[in-house]
């Protein structure tokens, strides 16, 4: 074996092959070994020596010579070889890839030989087997590269063994199955694979044909079996075509049905069940089976009454039914439609809808009345249900838009309230701050915006806890709310910060002076808080912000800030006094 002439900054072939544990070698353009590590030799040696690189291309000469030329063009990237070596009684395969060194050159044509080993079976019966089963057989490594293919592949599919071995199973999937049959391979190395998975493999001859797979992983090989299923799809299509004609076709039948039905149900909505027939001076000619089944009089009981002796209608509904019928015998119209209740023989009493027709004699005059009579009992009593119904859905209704609005009202508190005191919150004193001050202005009158801070109080929280310093800010608004009036705001906004907003005062710093100075001594008493009820104390730093009447709108905003940057004057000289904003800091 020659040694190849390499760039000066690169290693020694040999020593570069040496240092890796896999096949690899390099060959000339005449298919002679360069280079081959002792890995490769293992590999590919038979009788001692390297096959050359023609005896590499044995299973499929022709081809396998066209995909080499067109690597050495630099058509292709890469050429894949499953290659059987007989060695010691038993096939080998090894799968050999080649590819032209990347690069500036053309490195003289010389390819880059890398080789592992495929798997190793016995050499007859499998082979036998595999001949001889109709079903599509493959061996595949875990990353699903195809090693071995049985002769079913070339006759369900067209592709011969050469051309699949070496090739991605997905490179033949139809392109909406392949992330399903990637699944399917993951499934399968993991033991987890269901039977009959099906996808749809393209054919050498155009097209695809629907398979359907079972798969087992061994050590590092897919062992699959595949069956070609593409008649019985076609053919569940088909009935699922076929049928779904026949759906259509019953449903169209249906609807024209549904149609007929409808009309036959208007027909018999406007068709009575019952036929009695009345002569000039009203006596019954015609009684109806339905009407003795509807209300249980026979024919005897009624053929040949007059009016007042008719055992069916109620004496309240005597006046209508006869009037409606004289109206008839004058001409005055020749059909009526009224409601009227009848008696059963066993005492009850039916609504009834009577439809009245006059019937005409050869010289056009009325000979007689026929009334066709439907029972709308039912019907009576349903739309009476339905109205009670209705009346309680209503109420129910009402009910519950009630709860609602409650429930919003509830909602719209809690939004605007602090939830530990039960005070506003900054929310809720936004809202009702510009209102404070409006009816301040309305009655010539200043607002006063009073900012708390709670001197000391992170040393209880810090001391006793958050229960104890939950219990004191409790108690301070409890206290604060006792100094004000009614009609002032006390807010918390948040630890230890409240807001207190006297409305439509006269003498704003007098009276703010006033009230701090109660706010000062009601927060100074112990408060015992805590479990062991320890008693706490804490003073208070008060800023005072005033909005007079006359002195131009202000946002609510601007008035708590002015506050707010009074507090701070107190915090810095030491906290626990009130600092009033001088009535000239205010312009006019």
């Amino acid at each position: 074996m020659t040694t190849a002439v390499a760039d000066d900054q690169a290693p020694a072939p040999d020593r570069l092959f040496a240092s890796v544990n896999f096949g690899i070698g390099v060959v000339d353009p005449e298919g002679g070994w360069r280079h081959a590590n002792a890995a490769l030799h293992a590999l590919l040696h038979v009788g001692g020596a390297l096959p050359t690189l023609p005896a590499l291309l044995a299973c499929d000469p022709a081809g396998d010579a066209l995909a080499l030329a067109a690597l050495r063009r630099g058509e292709r990237e890469a050429l894949r070889l499953d290659c059987r070596l007989a060695r010691e009684g038993r096939i080998h395969h090894v799968m050999v890839e080649l590819m032209a060194p990347a690069g500036p050159r053309p490195h003289e044509g010389l390819l880059l030989v890398h080789a592992r080993e495929a798997s190793m079976q016995a050499p007859s019966e499998p082979d036998a087997f595999s001949t001889l089963t109709t079903d599509l057989l493959a061996v595949t490594d875990v990353d699903g590269l195809l090693v071995e293919v049985n002769h079913a592949w070339e006759t369900t599919l067209g592709w011969a063994a050469t051309e699949l071995s070496g090739q991605w199973v997905t490179a033949f999937v139809h392109v909406d199955d392949r992330e399903p049959t990637s699944a399917f391979l993951r499934d399968v190395r993991v033991g987890a694979a269901d039977a009959g998975f099906r996808n749809r493999m393209r054919s050498r001859y155009g097209g695809y044909r629907w398979l359907e797979w079972n798969a087992r992983c061994v050590g590092t090989r897919l062992y699959c079996i595949a069956r070609d299923v593409t008649a019985q799809v076609r053919g569940r299509e088909s009935v699922l075509r076929q049928r779904e004609e026949l759906e259509r076709r019953i449903a169209e039948r249906t609807a024209e049905l549904d149609h007929a039905l409808h009309r036959l149900q208007l027909h018999a909505d406007n068709s009575p069940l019952a036929a009695i027939e009345f002569d000039h001076d009203l006596r019954i000619t015609q009684w109806s089976r339905r009407a003795v089944e509807l209300f249980g009089w026979s024919e005897d009981d009624v053929l040949g009454r007059s009016l007042s002796q008719w055992p069916f209608l109620p004496a309240d509904e005597t006046a209508g039914v006869v009037a409606a019928m004289d109206a008839m015998f004058r001409r005055e119209h020749s059909r009526s439609v009224h409601v009227a209740h009848m008696l059963t023989r066993d005492g009850r009493r039916l609504a009834c809808e009577w439809f009245d027709s006059a019937l005409f004699d050869a010289q056009g005059e009325v000979s007689s009345i026929l009334a066709l009579v439907l029972d709308i009992q039912a019907r009576t009593d349903a739309e009476q249900a339905l109205q009670q119904a209705r009346d309680g859905l209503e109420a129910k209704v009402a009910e519950r838009t009630l709860e609602l609005e409650c429930l919003m009202a509830m909602l719209e508190n809690q939004a605007s309230q602090d939830p530990l005191t039960g005070l506003p919150n900054r929310r809720g004193l936004m809202e009702r701050l510009p209102r404070s001050i409006d009816r301040s202005s309305r009655h010539a009158g200043a607002t006063v915006v009073m900012f708390v801070d709670l001197d000391r109080f992170k040393q209880v929280n810090d001391r006793h806890g958050h229960e104890a310093g939950d219990i004191l800010l409790r108690e301070c608004a409890r206290r604060l709310v006792s100094v004000v009036r009614k009609t002032d705001i006390v807010a918390r906004l948040g630890g230890d910060e409240f807001v207190i907003v006297l409305e439509n005062v006269r003498e704003p710093e007098t009276h703010a002076r006033q009230v701090a100075e109660k706010i000062r001594a009601a927060l100074a008493r112990p408060v015992a808080a805590g479990a062991a009820a320890v008693a706490v104390s804490v003073s208070a730093s008060v800023g005072v912000a005033v909005h007079r009447h006359g002195h131009g709108p202000e946002l609510a905003e601007d008035l708590i800030a002015r506050a707010d940057r009074r507090m701070y004057e107190v915090k810095h000289l030491g906290g626990n006094a009130v600092r009033v904003q001088p009535r000239e800091d205010v312009a006019p």
